[in-house]
């Protein structure tokens, strides 16, 4: 069974417009990493690849309308790969931050730890002479 990859890309959104083999595999990556499924084109959208910058389809008007980069496949794909790289690094910067707060807080609960056994340690012998003293023991039957 195949690994599936980190879904790094989820929340941003890329469209591709054509269906040459080329832009279907520059699609698939993106879908692999996260990217969701992007039906219109919209103002969320941070770029178009397409197989013909020029095209003149629907979908290539309303990015021009919204003023979205519309990009050639190897140019999309350069700039899939550096979103990608981006969204690693964030990630590993995350999990730095998530690692850092779960020494600390490691680290503050052995403190507590220690400062608990000292106080038992103090305070120990103090109730436990009475506490034994006082004690009825166990219930006669």
């Amino acid at each position: 069974v195949e690994a599936e990859p980190p879904r790094f890309l989820r929340g941003r959104r890329f469209a591709f417009c054509g269906d040459s083999t080329e832009l279907l595999a520059l699609r698939a990556k993106a879908l692999a990493h996260g990217a969701p499924e992007v039906k219109n084109i919209t103002k969320t959208v941070v770029w178009v690849a397409a197989d013909e910058v020029d095209g003149t389809s629907r979908q290539h008007g309303k990015a021009r309308e919204l003023g979205l980069p519309i990009l050639a496949i190897r140019e999309a794909d350069v700039r899939l790969s550096e979103e990608i790289a981006i969204a690693q690094h964030e990630q590993f910067e995350r999990e730095q931050v998530l690692a850092a707060q779960e020494a600390e807080r490691a680290r503050w609960r052995a403190e507590r730890e220690r400062q608990q056994e000292a106080d038992d340690a103090y305070w120990g012998p103090t109730w436990r002479k009475r506490e034994h003293k006082e004690d009825p023991g166990p219930p006669e039957w």
